[in-house]
């Protein structure tokens, strides 16, 4: 179809054709675009068509960033720093709590690269079209953010590695930060722990599940579970997660303030078991836990 023949078109038809040729499955970044693809050669035909299709573009999918691309010292035209024309992103992916290059000592920290957090979300809720925003939190500097909200109000952990902030506006949407292998995994393993699998079973799971980024922690994770379905987390000296898995099956029936709580002490104790355990000491401790049944 040529373009004079699609400018001929109803808008809605036109929007609908650009939301195909223009959704990611994954996020995506200002270079993606910037740089060229198959789908993204339609934003070359015309004018017209490239501003109807930026909409398009911009509504399908979500945009990947980092604090790089946010930090105040780092200069626009820096390699390093995205076009991210902010006022057009809807859906959001900030990969990593970490600071900038820019920023790295704490001394010469922006306000958006600051470990309190409140600078990058003023910064985030100043977009004017945004409606979604995950942020993974990974690293340990979310320990930090968490500690200047008070859990239960403006923060709340609504699920094991998941926390949202609450809108600032009645348009908007709540803001999560996720340790995105954890929230992916966990849940997934909890199911596997519920079902009758053969060693063959099990290995075959484990090694679908490693299609998440950041997937070493799955040997732990699933170590961790596999010993409280069994009664025996005493042996990986984690006694402690019984009375806080025993709070945790009755979350469903807590204030929202409480569950969050709960939730948050949960989060925080399976990263410290996280920290301790590599992937490799995991894999040992299973293995010997499974020929000492």
């Amino acid at each position: 179809m040529g373009c004079g023949r699609l400018s001929r078109l109803p808008v809605e038809i036109r929007m609908a054709i650009y939301g195909l040729i223009l959704s990611f499955q994954r996020p995506i970044s200002r270079r993606h675009i910037v740089a060229g693809s198959e789908n993204t050669n339609i934003l070359r035909t015309s004018r017209q068509i490239h501003e109807e299709a930026m909409d398009a573009l911009y509504d399908c999918n979500v945009m990947y960033a980092t604090r790089n691309d946010f930090c105040k010292n780092i200069n626009t035209s820096f390699e390093l720093r995205r076009p991210m024309n902010e006022d057009r992103i809807r859906h959001l992916h900030l990969f990593t709590l970490s600071n900038s290059i820019a920023c790295h000592f704490p001394d010469n920290q922006c306000e958006v690269c600051s470990d309190t957090g409140t600078g990058l979300i003023a910064t985030l809720r100043g977009m004017p079209h945004l409606q979604t925003v995950t942020i993974d939190h990974s690293t340990q500097r979310f320990r930090t953010l968490t500690a200047g909200w008070t859990m239960g109000t403006g923060l709340n952990c609504i699920d094991v590695g998941r926390y949202k902030i609450r809108k600032s506006r009645p348009d908007r949407n709540d803001f999560i930060f996720e340790h995105r292998p954890l929230a992916a995994i966990w849940p997934e393993l909890i199911r596997m722990s519920a079902l009758l699998l053969d060693k063959a079973e099990e290995a075959d799971r484990i090694t679908a599940l490693r299609r998440h980024d950041n997937a070493d922690i799955l040997e732990a994770l699933w170590l961790l579970i596999w010993a409280h379905a069994r009664g025996r987390l005493c042996e990986l000296q984690a006694a402690t997660f019984d009375d806080l898995w025993v709070v945790l099956d009755d979350v469903d029936t807590m204030t929202p303030a409480r569950r969050s709580v709960v939730l948050h002490e949960f989060t925080v104790a399976v990263q410290e078991f996280l920290a301790q355990m590599p992937s490799a000491e995991a894999r040992l401790r299973l293995t010997t836990m499974r020929n000492m049944s």
